[in-house]
């Protein structure tokens, strides 16, 4: 498959609402997006995904490659970084999906580099960008239609939520991933330790991004 800049690509770190949104563009699109299939199989697919802008992968797996210098050789990499060269995105246009950190931190595949590095990613990004939270999904649909209507994409007029949620979140058992489980809770004491850490990966986009969580 080859790589199409000019489609959008979603970056969301694991169990930040992806699922949900997947199943709301293959729903109004008919078209397919990367990774385990959802509602459609096959086909041109609408966005491309990442869970981590790091990766060189894809285009067709959940993982695609996001920066132009990921496609270099190794000792070019290295060459590049040592040289404070700044990594050029492919795309022109991006969506960043975030929930809650604390939240991340008790669930599986939880890694702060990784949701550190999609944040920077985001934030120095140059082209179209929206960023959604996760929060916002659950709560209703009006953050889901801002983010199709950025995409231009527009849901059915008789679109029911209730029912496609189910029905999305069915498909992790259908698949064999399980529903996203907490492994326990933070103590305030690790919430604060937790928070410091990302100020400092994140850096002065911290309160932009990310102040709503504290």
């Amino acid at each position: 498959m080859d790589l199409d800049p000019a489609k959008p690509i979603i970056v969301s770190h694991p169990r930040s609402g992806l699922n949900w949104v997947r199943y709301c563009i293959e729903h109004a699109t008919g078209r397919p997006t990367p990774g385990r299939r959802q509602l459609v199989e096959g086909g041109d697919p609408v966005i491309y995904r990442t869970h981590d802008v790091r990766h060189a992968l894809g285009p067709e797996t959940g993982d695609c490659i996001f920066y132009e210098e990921m496609a270099l050789p190794g000792p070019l990499r290295w060459m590049r970084t040592m040289l404070g060269r700044p990594m050029r995105p492919i795309f022109s246009t991006m969506v960043l999906l975030l929930r809650d950190y604390h939240e991340n931190a008790v669930r599986r595949n939880w890694r702060p580099s990784r949701y550190a590095a999609n944040v920077l990613a985001y934030d120095a990004f140059p082209g179209r960008k929206h960023v959604v939270y996760y929060e916002d999904l659950v709560q209703g649909m009006d953050a889901m239609k801002e983010l199709l209507s950025f995409l231009g994409i527009t849901l059915p007029a008789d679109f029911d939520e209730a029912e496609h949620r189910n029905r999305s979140l069915d498909w992790y058992q259908e698949e064999g991933i399980g529903r996203s489980s907490e492994t326990g809770t933070l103590t305030l004491e690790e919430r604060h330790r937790l928070q410091a850490s990302m100020r400092r990966r994140i850096g002065p986009c911290f309160e932009t991004l990310l102040g709503r969580y504290g």
